[in-house]
C-alpha cells in the first residue's frame, strides 16, 4: 500500500482496487507505457512473485466531460 500511495501522491494513479471476486485488481493510471512498466517492475507484488501483471494501454474514444476534466487536471 505504501508503494501504491507514492504514485497517488504524484498524481500518476487515478483509481485502484480489487475485483469483486477478489481474483485480482485493477489500477487506472495516466502513466505512459515506459513508466507503467517501471512501476510494475518495482511493485512488491511483482518482485515477490505474488501476482501476475498485465499492462494494457487504451485511447478512450468517448468520455464524459467530468472524466475529461479529471484527466486534463491531472496532467
Amino acid at each position: 500500500m505504501e508503494y501504491l500511495s507514492r504514485f497517488y501522491e504524484q498524481g500518476l494513479i487515478i483509481a485502484s482496487g480489487p475485483y469483486n471476486n477478489r481474483s485480482g485488481g485493477l489500477i487506472i493510471s495516466i502513466m505512459d507505457s515506459k513508466s507503467a512498466y517501471a512501476y510494475m517492475k518495482n511493485d512488491p507484488f511483482y518482485i515477490h512473485d505474488i501476482g501476475d501483471f498485465q499492462i494494457k494501454e487504451f485511447e478512450p474514444t468517448k468520455i464524459t466531460n467530468g472524466f475529461n476534466k479529471l484527466i486534463n487536471d491531472m496532467r
